[in-house]
């Protein structure tokens, strides 16, 4: 596996001028306001992050398969596009970049 992996699950057209993360922390707050916010803007997700830096760990989804962690980025439609980044884990490792 490569340090990151983004796999693209359709090509977005356009430029997000906001980004919000909502990334696992102390309570989950950001996590839970931002997948609220998808939700009630009917963003759709185009592409989902791999790395080798998020902990060994793997998902089990509410149908019982097993998934690697992953991050996920989802896209508003409208005016104007707003990006969110949500996911499983933030990085394991403070490393910048790619090794």
């Amino acid at each position: 596996m490569d340090p990151i992996e983004i796999r693209w699950l359709e090509e977005e057209e356009g430029t997000a001028e906001i980004l919000i993360e909502g990334l696992p922390g102390i309570g989950h707050v950001g996590k839970l306001v931002a997948e609220h916010m998808i939700q009630e803007f009917q963003a759709k997700k185009v592409a989902e992050l791999y790395s080798i830096h998020f902990p060994p760990q793997v998902i089990i989804e509410p149908d019982g398969v097993a998934r690697l962690a992953r991050n996920e980025v989802h896209v508003s439609e409208g005016e104007k596009q707003i990006a969110f980044l949500v996911g499983d884990y933030q990085s394991a490792s403070p490393r910048r970049g790619l090794p």
